[in-house]
Parts: C-alpha cells; structure tokens; sequence
C-alpha cells in the first residue's frame, strides 16, 4: 500500500498516460492566474491610453472613431476573462480528478 507521502507528489498525466514528470495541478493553476492577471493590467492600461489619446483628438476625426472603437473592442474583450478563467480552473481540475482516478487503478 502506497504511504501518504507518495500520494501529495500527484501530477498531471506525461506523454505516456503515466503520472509523474509533469507540472503539478496547483502549479497550473498558479499559472494560469498570474496569466489572467497579466492580462487583466494590460488591458486596463490598453483602455486608458485609448481613452487618453481620444480626448486629445478632434471629435469628428476618423481617428477619434478609430481609438474609440479599440477601447471598446478591449472592453468586451475583458468582459470575458472571468469565464475563461472559469474554463481554466475546470480544465486543469479535470485533468487533476482524471490522474488521480488513474493513479488509483494502478
């Protein structure tokens, strides 16, 4: 019988469908949330240049169109961000629950 000390190294499945060798979930999941808060900084700093350039254009230029269209082409780009970090979190929990139940096979 394995000891508890063997089950806390529990990582996702290698190129063979063995466990071992791999990133750790939790290591996933750290990743993918420094990824979203990068992303999220960006595109809050994107937003605010757009908005900062368009107050200094001419109201009726084909510029201050074209700058109000990105920052509101960032703006329903965020919109998304906390369903794909919803999908993220359950992918890698997935693949977590599907090592798991195949390292208890074995």
């Amino acid at each position: 019988m394995k000891s508890l000390k063997d089950f806390k190294n529990i990582s996702v499945l290698n190129k063979k469908g063995q466990l071992g060798g791999g990133v750790s979930v939790l290591q996933s999941l750290l990743a993918i949330g420094l990824t979203f808060v990068v992303i999220s900084i960006a595109l809050g700093f994107g937003a605010k240049v757009n908005s900062d350039v368009s107050a200094d254009l001419d109201a009726n230029s084909t510029a201050k169109a074209a700058v109000d269209n990105g920052t509101e082409a960032i703006g329903n780009l965020s919109k998304y961000l906390p369903t794909l970090a919803t999908v993220a979190a359950a992918a890698a929990i997935i693949v977590f629950l599907l090592a798991a139940f195949s390292f208890a096979r074995r």
